[in-house]
């Protein structure tokens, strides 16, 4: 019997049989590496546009009832830009959403919206933190004020409270975070002394997009 030695294995030979040498896994595994890094950096930037336009669309729907405001009553909401929290406290969804006025207690009730049957806020609440005397459109008379806020969800705001307050405020809520160290994030309104629409109104709002602060505003629209 004839024994036939077996020929030694060799790169030729790995080759022919279809295995990878060590340098071909290498560009596999880097390609693959490649190909994952533009995934997950082209779901990150989709996530960012996604967030940028629904800050957007959150700006579009305040804008048009503040519009809405002015052209019914002539003359735009008022803001609160000199308190100490800056145009970020304002009694804008109070305005937009009309209230009657309880004279016996001193108490403004907002009228329904999209997500409630009313909010009630004191009279000594408006004038602290707000620094108004009063709300603008509100009126004993249930009709004489007018409610722009049908549209209001109950994601669209937030009670917030302080030490120094008698009471909680709503506030618009800007769905996206803001930057640290805020908690909550609200739009800034500023009618008394707009920077950048200097004969309407500026809303805007800071948010955290890509690791870096934004700003959405309505003077950017």
């Amino acid at each position: 019997m004839n024994i036939v030695p077996t020929p030694p294995i060799n790169a030729r030979t790995a080759r022919s049989s279809g295995a990878f040498t060590l340098i071909e896994l290498m560009v596999v595994i880097s390609i693959m590496a490649i190909l994952g890094a533009l995934v997950v950096g082209l779901a990150r930037r989709a996530a960012d546009h996604k967030r940028l336009a629904r800050v957007q669309a959150e700006l579009s729907k305040w804008a048009t009832m503040i519009d809405a405001y002015q052209n019914k009553l002539g003359f735009y909401p008022p803001s609160n830009p000199d308190n100490p929290f800056g145009p970020a406290v304002h009694p804008l969804f109070y305005e937009l959403a009309g209230a009657s006025i309880n004279d016996a207690n001193q108490t403004y009730t907002t009228y329904t919206t999209g997500y409630s049957s009313g909010e009630t806020i004191s009279n000594s609440v408006v004038k602290q933190v707000f620094g108004l005397a009063g709300l603008v459109n509100a009126a004993s008379e249930k009709g004489e004020a007018v409610s722009f806020g049908k549209n209001i969800q109950a994601g669209d705001v937030i009670s917030l409270t302080n030490a120094g307050w008698d009471g909680p405020v709503t506030l618009p809520r800007v769905s996206v975070e803001g930057p640290p160290p805020y908690p909550v994030n609200v739009w800034h309104y500023d009618s008394k002394h707009p920077t950048h629409n200097t004969n309407s109104y500026d809303l805007w709002a800071e948010i955290m997009v890509g690791g870096k602060t934004n700003i959405i505003g309505n003077w950017k629209r």
